[in-house]
């Protein structure tokens, strides 16, 4: 399912500029300008994710400890699990990272165990941040993009002629934006399983501390 949702993603976005492409040869401005909100929607939230992404589990942070009544300031990573998997793949992470800023539904691959393969089973030390910021991210989408496209596409194509390639790529879009729907509300659903394998022991815990 998770796979399936990487693919998807991008799959509609590349629609979708078809789609208002498509309208603006055929001079319909309304279905030219709509489509094209929704892909810079998208645009801004890939960006979004991938800068929160970055400054959260990447960048090192400012921790502040009080030691009698003297303050220590040290720098240290929010997930070490997630850092030491991003230094073991560092190609592979990267790679992901920058497919993301195209559609962040490739961040996905981070835990879609794909083939069981190692890169693709990235451990978090605290998942459950993790995993509550990719749904409320998730969420953003589903609202201002596929649900946004679906009302775009049931007043377009009660207005479009059904004989040209516009139609069918409404057509398309609206499958896509409700497919879309099902599979995210589904992986949402299932979020706490699909991210169980890594979720840490109280004895794996007290190895990192």
């Amino acid at each position: 399912m998770t796979c399936i949702l990487i693919v998807l993603g991008p799959v509609k976005s590349v629609a979708t500029i078809a789609q208002w492409f498509l309208s603006y040869v055929n001079k319909t401005p309304i279905f030219t300008l709509l489509p094209l909100i929704v892909t810079i929607i998208n645009v801004i939230l890939n960006v979004c994710f991938v800068i929160w992404f970055l400054k959260k589990y990447i960048r090192q942070v400012k921790y502040v400890d009080k030691v009698g009544s003297k303050e220590i300031v040290f720098y240290d990573y929010f997930d070490d699990l997630l850092k030491a998997h991003s230094e073991r793949h560092k190609i592979s992470f990267w790679t992901i990272m920058l497919l993301s800023f195209l559609h962040f539904h490739f961040s996905k691959l981070l835990y879609s165990r794909f083939y069981c393969r190692d890169m693709f089973e990235a451990r978090f030390e605290f998942s459950k941040v993790f995993r509550k910021s990719m749904m409320i991210f998730c969420i953003v989408y589903l609202i201002f993009v596929d649900v946004l496209m679906i009302a775009i596409d049931i007043t377009g194509l009660t207005q479009i002629a059904s004989n040209n390639q516009l139609f069918i790529t409404m057509i398309d879009t609206l499958l896509l934006s409700i497919l879309s729907i099902i599979l995210c509300g589904l992986e949402i659903y299932r979020m706490t399983d699909i991210l169980k394998y890594t979720e840490l022991t109280k004895r794996e815990q007290l190895v990192i501390h």
